[in-house]
């Protein structure tokens, strides 16, 4: 059976259209910045880095998300940055909020869990995290010297 547009399954060359001006024109929002794509692939690689990604990542949504979270909720370029640099680091910390896609990345940003992270970190964590440190390399030296 034929196809009922006369090109059996073929594409045609819109010839029959008068020079392509009734072609659907795609709706778009306001486009990401350079920002927003190094945003996005800075947090795509820490997480990807961290926990194994089974679904192919819509990047330009993420990519969104980082407009908005500049744009709609105000944070600055730096601001953005620093955040990602540091969940890059501490994502894996027990008490780091968990964001596993750019959408909640922004929302535990603009809802103040990754901020106060940020901050409780800043203001003393470190000196918890280098005693544990201490603590595990003399452990690990007294393994090594009973040996």
């Amino acid at each position: 059976m034929s196809d009922p547009t006369g090109t059996d399954g073929e594409c045609s060359d819109d010839s029959s259209k008068s020079n392509g001006a009734e072609k659907k024109k795609r709706k778009r929002g306001p486009q990401p910045s350079p920002f927003d794509k190094k945003a996005t692939d800075r947090f795509h690689d820490a997480i990807s880095r961290h926990i194994t990604i089974n679904h192919k990542c819509r990047m330009a949504d993420w990519r969104q998300e980082f407009r908005k979270l500049r744009k709609h909720n105000g944070v600055s370029e730096d601001d953005i940055k620093a955040a990602i640099n540091w969940y890059a680091v501490h994502m894996s910390d027990d008490w780091a909020p968990q964001a596993h896609s750019a959408k909640t990345f922004r929302e535990k940003y603009v809802n103040g869990q990754i901020p106060a992270a940020m901050k409780r970190q800043a203001n003393g964590n470190d000196k918890v995290n280098q005693e544990q440190h201490d603590i595990f390399e003399q452990a690990l030296k007294e393994i090594e010297n009973e040996k």
